[in-house]
C-alpha cells in the first residue's frame, strides 16, 4: 500500500522541467517578492559532465532503444487517422513510428537538434491575413474543414520575451531581419559551410534575403543572463535531431541554462522522479487547489499551492487537464468546446523531391553539430510572396537550409543483417572512401506546413490505459492538402536558387497526391490542441496561457500555440514565448486573483 504524503504549500507549483518549465520556474522564483515554487519531473536530473561523456555514443541505446526518452511502458498515446478507425498505442520506438519525447529534467532539449529561428510577424494572424488578402473562398480551398485561429498576440507582443529567452538561451546566428524585426541574437554563428557559402552568394545575387540559421549550441563560451556560464561546442557530430545528447553543455536546455539558477536561488524546490496523475480543483470557486503525484517508490504526493503551471511535454499538457476535469473537451460532431482541438503536426508530411548534384566536396566523417554552418531564407515561406499566382492553393511555404555539418553518426546500418549489400568485397570497396565526397546532392523541394481542421483533435482513449489505470490521450490525425501543395509548388521557387548555386542534373520528383501518406507516428512538434485565443469557445487559454474558468492553472509549450509556421517546424524557439507569458500571467494573478483577461 502507498503512503501518503501531503507537502506545506507553495506559491507555485511547476509540472515538467524541460525548457518551458524551466524559464517558468527561474522567472517567478527569482522574482524580487520572492516566490515559492515546487517543479515537479517524472525523470531524472541528468548530468552531462558525468551522465554523457561515454554513454552518449550508444547508438543502439540511443537511437532504436531510445533509452533517454520518456518509457512508453509507462504511458504513451493512441493514433488514429479518423474517427472511423480504432485507434492503436504507440508500444515500441522504432524507426518511423515514434520520434524522440523528453524525460528528465532539461527534457527533449537534452538531445534535441536545436534548430532556432523565430515566427515572423506573419505567422500570428495567420487566419485573418489569409483572409483579408484572399479571400475565405481562397482559405476554405486551401484548408477544408479549417481550424486555424489567430494567436491572440502580435509578434510585437512577444518581441521581449524572444528578446529576454535568447539571452538566457545562448542563441548563436546573427539575425533574421528583415524577416523578423529586431533580432540579433548574442552569440556569433557557427563556421559557415562550403555548400552554405554558395547559398549565400547565390542568394544575394537573386535579391533574396538570407542569415546564417539560428542555432541553440553555443559558438563561443557564454555567460548567459542568470549569470550560468556555458561552454562552447566542440564539433564532435555526435549531435543529430532526436538522438544525441551533449557531453560539453554546449546545447542548450532548463538543465543547464535555467534550473541551475533557479536552484541558487533558495526558493525553489525540484523533485525528480514525480508522475503527476491529478490537479484537484474546488467544486465551489472553480480553482485547482492541489497536484498529485507518485515518486518512484510509487508513494503518493499531495503539493497544495496557489497556482500550477502545466509544461510537460506535448500532449500530455491536455491529457493532465482531461483526466482532472479541466476545460471543456472538443466535440468534432458538434464543433464545440476547445479542449484539444486544433491539433496540427508541422513534421513528417509528404515532400516532393527535387535533387541535384553540387561540385563542393566535403568530409564525411563524424563532425559538426547538424544545423550549425548553414544558412537559410523566409523569403518562400509564410506570405513573402503572392499566393495568388501559385497553381494550387495553399498558405505558407517552405523553407530550406543548406550547408549543415556533412555528419552525425551512421554506424548503426552496420549492424543490419547481412546481405550482399553490406557484407563482402564489393560492399568493403564502396565503403572505403565514404568519408571523402567530391559532390553533395542538393534538394530544391521541401514539406509545406500542416494546418489545423475541424476533424483533427485529442480526447482521451476509452480503450488503453497507462501503467496507473488513467486512460491514455488519443490523437485523431492526418495530414492536409496544404503541405502537398505547399511542396509541390517548392521546386518551382527554389530551383532558381540551387541552380544558381551551381547545382546541376536537377530532378523534380512526382507531385505529393492528396492522401497519398498518411499520418502514423506521434509528432515531436505537434501544435494546437490546448490552444490560446481570445475566445473559451475555441482556445483554451487567453494571452497569458491562463486557463478560461480555472484561472489559477496555466500551461506552455508547443501545443499552446493555435497554429504552427511555415518557417519553423522545430518548436522550442518561438514556443518559450508562451512560458514567458504563463510566467507575467502567474505573478499578476499571485498579486491579484482572478481572470487577467475578459471575453
Amino acid at each position: 500500500m502507498s503512503t501518503v504524503i501531503t507537502h506545506p504549500s507553495v506559491d507555485v507549483c511547476v509540472i515538467g522541467m524541460g525548457c518551458m518549465g524551466g524559464n517558468v520556474s527561474q522567472l517567478v522564483s527569482l522574482a524580487a517578492k520572492g516566490y515559492k515554487v515546487v517543479g515537479l519531473e517524472k525523470g531524472p536530473y541528468w548530468n552531462y559532465q558525468t551522465d554523457w561523456p561515454i554513454t552518449k555514443y550508444d547508438e543502439y541505446g540511443i537511437q532504436i532503444m531510445r533509452k533517454n526518452d520518456s518509457p512508453l511502458q509507462q504511458t504513451t498515446v493512441t493514433i488514429r487517422n479518423n474517427v472511423n478507425q480504432f485507434a492503436l498505442p504507440i508500444r515500441r520506438n522504432t524507426n518511423g513510428q515514434a520520434t524522440s519525447s523528453g524525460y528528465g529534467v532539461g527534457g527533449a532539449n537534452q538531445h534535441y537538434g536545436a534548430q532556432f529561428g523565430r515566427y515572423a510577424p506573419w505567422t500570428y494572424a495567420i487566419n485573418s491575413n489569409t483572409i483579408s488578402k484572399y479571400g475565405q473562398a481562397y482559405l476554405t480551398a486551401a484548408n477544408p474543414n479549417d481550424d486555424t485561429l489567430d494567436f491572440p498576440v502580435t509578434y510585437d507582443d512577444y518581441l521581449p520575451y524572444y528578446q529576454a529567452f535568447e539571452a538566457v538561451w545562448g542563441v548563436s546566428g546573427t539575425n533574421q531581419e528583415p524577416n523578423c524585426p529586431s533580432s540579433t541574437f548574442p552569440m556569433p554563428a557557427h563556421p559557415q559551410t562550403a555548400v552554405a557559402a554558395a547559398f549565400q552568394s547565390a542568394a544575394e545575387s537573386l535579391g533574396i534575403n538570407n542569415w546564417p540559421a539560428p542555432s541553440a549550441i553555443a559558438s563561443e563560451p557564454y555567460t548567459n543572463s542568470l549569470g550560468l556560464n556555458i561552454n562552447a561546442c566542440v564539433y564532435d557530430g555526435w549531435c543529430s535531431c532526436t538522438s544525441y545528447p551533449c557531453e560539453t553543455g554546449a546545447k542548450a536546455s532548463s538543465a543547464t541554462r535555467t534550473v541551475p539558477a533557479a536552484i541558487k536561488g533558495g526558493n525553489f524546490d525540484l523533485r525528480t522522479n514525480s508522475y503527476l496523475f491529478r490537479i484537484d480543483t474546488d467544486s465551489n470557486t472553480g480553482l485547482a487547489t492541489q497536484a498529485r503525484y507518485y515518486d518512484a517508490m510509487g508513494n503518493v504526493h499531495v503539493q497544495p499551492a496557489t497556482t500550477f503551471a502545466l509544461a510537460t511535454w506535448g500532449f500530455y499538457i491536455h491529457w493532465a487537464l482531461a483526466v482532472s476535469g479541466i476545460g471543456t473537451q472538443y466535440n468534432p460532431t458538434t464543433v464545440t468546446g476547445s479542449l484539444g482541438r486544433g491539433i496540427a503536426n508541422p513534421t513528417g508530411a509528404p515532400t516532393r523531391t527535387a535533387t541535384g548534384t553540387l561540385p563542393i566536396g566535403q568530409n564525411n566523417y563524424t563532425a559538426g553539430n547538424g544545423q550549425g554552418g548553414s544558412y537559410t531564407t523566409y523569403d518562400f515561406a509564410d506570405d513573402n510572396f503572392d499566393h495568388s499566382k501559385v497553381s494550387a492553393p495553399y498558405l505558407g511555404g517552405t523553407r530550406i537550409q543548406y550547408g549543415a555539418y556533412p555528419s552525425s553518426p551512421g554506424l548503426i546500418a552496420l549492424g543490419a543483417a547481412g546481405s550482399a549489400a553490406n557484407v563482402g568485397a564489393a560492399y568493403k570497396a564502396s565503403v572505403y572512401h565514404k568519408t571523402q565526397a567530391t559532390k553533395q546532392t542538393i534538394s530544391a523541394a521541401s514539406g509545406g506546413m500542416d494546418l489545423p481542421q475541424t476533424n483533427k483533435y485529442i480526447d482521451l482513449d476509452p480503450h488503453y490505459y497507462d501503467i496507473y489505470g488513467d486512460p491514455l490521450p488519443r490523437m485523431t490525425l492526418d495530414y492536409t492538402i496544404n503541405s502537398g501543395n505547399a511542396s509541390n509548388d517548392s521546386v518551382r521557387l527554389w530551383t532558381p536558387v540551387v541552380e544558381k548555386m551551381g547545382v546541376t542534373n536537377l530532378t523534380p520528383g512526382p507531385a505529393v497526391t492528396p492522401a497519398g501518406s498518411h499520418f502514423t507516428a506521434w509528432g515531436i512538434h505537434i501544435r494546437g490542441g490546448i490552444r490560446i485565443g481570445a475566445s473559451s469557445s475555441t482556445s483554451v487559454m487567453n494571452m497569458y496561457n491562463q486557463v478560461w474558468g480555472t484561472p489559477n492553472v496555466f500551461a506552455t509549450g508547443e501545443m499552446t500555440q493555435p497554429n504552427g509556421s511555415s518557417v519553423q517546424t522545430g518548436g522550442t524557439h518561438p514556443a518559450a514565448c508562451t512560458s514567458y507569458a504563463a510566467a507575467d500571467g502567474i505573478l499578476k494573478y499571485l498579486t491579484s486573483p482572478g481572470p487577467l483577461v475578459s471575453e
